[in-house]
């Protein structure tokens, strides 16, 4: 049998026309499929362990969230027939300014008429996606204003750890573990922090998702033993925790420099157009500041003066948990803030205050709103401030910013400074020094050269001159205030019995009986005191202004005394007095009653 090949393209017409034809390229056309491709798109699990709350028309821009304060345990045993002094309510809140977030395309009734798709639909959809994202980072951005942080250790050659004290300080072997896990399951325990039906929620990234699933004690989602209504995202629990998956988790992303200096030199480095042979110094530039206060996991500072021969008037913030970046605007909410500022007038303090930040002038204040999307407001305030020299005089007692003025010392709430210091008349004072503990305002002043310690009650409103000790700075500890001066350290509260000596003290009442009718005289005065054991209180009438004292009778604390004393006043019959009391020792005044009776109608 014979094979014999054949060449069938000397069968084939030469002027065959195909697809490559260019005579026939406009019959080629491109077939669009009508369905177009999905984009990829992250689990958004952050606002569904918000709580939203409506806003109703006409409630203006500002939040505010109120809570009550806790009783301390009342752990002493009640005395019969003796009312006990009971305790104070204290209320705090939490103010938010509200803010729009929005975006949106504009499409011509050209291209509306003419696309193949139906563009209108795809845009909207698409801004709808983009705004549950937007949404959903703001959230999730404002989470990670917490300071609280737990980092997972270094593992080093044979397993051994070392904890990680700065986020800079982590490396490729520092992992979560079931054993970070239960830490920070713990800590929120003691601290008393709510859970979520019984359970703490931890949102993890995918690349920490797969480092815990391989450890023994993991509970897969599917493998919960009771019905358990699953949150979005949730992928199993461990010790007490659930966890939520999204590839939005928050990503720390490490600095280009140094973590243990502002300099970073390298010995060639490759520029934009040519070759560097010689070395490169970078630097980190952090501003000249007065002022610096921390506030969101950020540092917040001020500058009023000449810096580098330029005149500087602003406030600047770092970047989002780096406080030694100053100099990063990328677009991103994690970017650092400066802002040139319009009002005159050096910088005289700074404080952090319901979660924004406070920058005073001797006559207006600077305040700034900050916002977790990097939004960040000032606003200028024309209100008294600090007085000049008395920076450290700023402190919160019972909710309230309380600091030393121009005019006196003034208490801040949130709206404006109000003057709570009329009880100094004409008396003002320089280089304050302020604190607060347990309701009480303290302040360390200096009036033509002299010190003066004085004490505010927020509670009672009241004002009293402790001594002439001169406090250098305040601190609390423990709940006990402590003073620095020249001597030393000071317990000025909770220091225990020994601390100082009795303390001798008086109380003067204005003139009683100007203001009575109808010829009534003044009886007698009855005065309802409880002196501590040893202590002892006397009483002096004045009848002349307070020229000359008159004694009418003393008190003394008794060892065991169940019922507060009684002392009577009888004064001479006259048409006004004044009432002194006099004591050392501790007493308490329970009431101070005056009885008066209806003389004739002979002048």
């Amino acid at each position: 049998m014979n094979d014999y090949s054949f060449d069938l393209q000397r069968f084939a017409d030469s002027n065959t026309q195909t697809t490559g034809t260019q005579s026939l390229s406009a019959e080629m056309k491109t077939y669009y499929g009508m369905e177009l491709l999905e984009n990829a798109k992250p689990a958004l699990v952050h606002n569904q362990f918000a709580a939203t709350k409506p806003l109703p028309v006409g409630g203006g821009k500002t939040v505010e969230w109120r809570k009550f304060g806790s009783f301390d345990k009342a752990l002493t045993p009640l005395t019969e027939g003796v009312t006990p002094d009971g305790s104070g309510i204290t209320v705090s809140y939490i103010t938010k300014e509200l803010s729009q977030y929005g975006d949106y395309t504009t499409v011509s009734d050209m291209l509306d008429l003419t696309a193949i798709d139906d563009v209108v639909l795809e845009i909207t959809d698409r801004h709808g996606a983009n705004m549950g994202l937007t949404l959903d980072t703001v959230t999730r951005n404002e989470i990670q204003q917490g300071t609280h942080v737990i980092y997972a250790p270094a593992i080093g050659s044979g397993g051994a750890k070392t904890e990680v004290q700065h986020r800079y300080d982590l490396d490729k072997s520092c992992t979560m573990t079931a054993e970070l896990v239960a830490r920070a399951a713990t800590a929120l325990k003691k601290m008393n922090a709510p859970t979520f039906a019984g359970k703490y929620v931890c949102i993890i990234h995918p690349s920490v998702a797969f480092d815990l699933r391989n450890d023994p004690d993991w509970v897969a989602a599917h493998q919960y033993a009771a019905a358990t209504e699953l949150f979005s995202g949730e992928i199993g629990e461990l010790h007490g925790v659930r966890f939520v998956e999204t590839t939005e988790a928050k990503i720390f992303r490490g600095d280009d420099l140094a973590s243990d200096s502002r300099t970073l030199t390298a010995s060639a480095a490759a520029v934009i157009e040519g070759e560097q042979t010689t070395a490169v110094t970078v630097r980190r530039y952090v501003p000249d500041m007065d002022y610096v206060v921390e506030c969101g996991n950020r540092l917040w500072g001020c500058k009023y003066g000449i810096v580098d021969g330029r005149s500087v008037n602003a406030v600047y913030g770092s970047a989002l948990g780096d406080f030694r970046n100053w100099n990063t605007f990328a677009g991103l909410s994690t970017d650092s803030y400066a802002a040139d500022r319009g009002s005159d007038g050096v910088f005289t303090g700074a404080a952090a205050y319901l979660g924004t930040v406070l920058f005073f002038k001797e006559h207006s204040m600077e305040r700034l709103y900050i916002s977790a999307a990097g939004a960040h407001q000032i606003t200028s305030l024309q209100c008294p401030g600090v007085k000049q020299g008395s920076s450290r005089s700023l402190a919160v007692a019972d909710g309230v910013l309380y600091f030393h003025g121009s005019g006196g010392v003034y208490a801040f709430d949130g709206s404006m400074p109000q003057l709570v210091s009329a009880a100094f008349g004409q008396e003002r004072y320089d280089n304050a020094v302020g604190s607060a503990v347990e309701g009480q305002y303290w302040l360390s002043a200096q009036r033509n050269g002299e010190s003066h310690l004085l004490v505010y009650d927020t509670a009672r409103k009241l004002w009293h001159r402790q001594d002439s000790l001169r406090v250098r700075q305040f601190a609390v500890s423990g709940g006990v205030l402590y003073g620095l001066t020249d001597q030393g350290v000071t317990a000025m509260t909770g220091g225990g019995p020994d601390d100082e000596p009795e303390l001798d003290w008086y109380a003067e009442t204005g003139e009683l009986g100007l203001d009575t009718q109808e010829h009534k005289y003044l009886q007698r005065i009855e005065l309802r005191l409880l002196p501590d054991s040893g202590a002892w209180v006397t009483t002096h009438v004045s009848y002349d202004e307070g020229r000359s004292w008159q004694y009418a009778g003393i008190l003394r604390g008794g060892s065991r005394q169940l019922r507060a004393g009684l002392m009577t006043v009888r004064p001479v019959r006259c048409p006004q007095l004044r009432l002194r009391l006099t004591g050392r020792g501790g007493c308490r005044i329970y009431s101070i009653s005056a009885v008066y009776e209806k003389g004739s109608d002979l002048p």
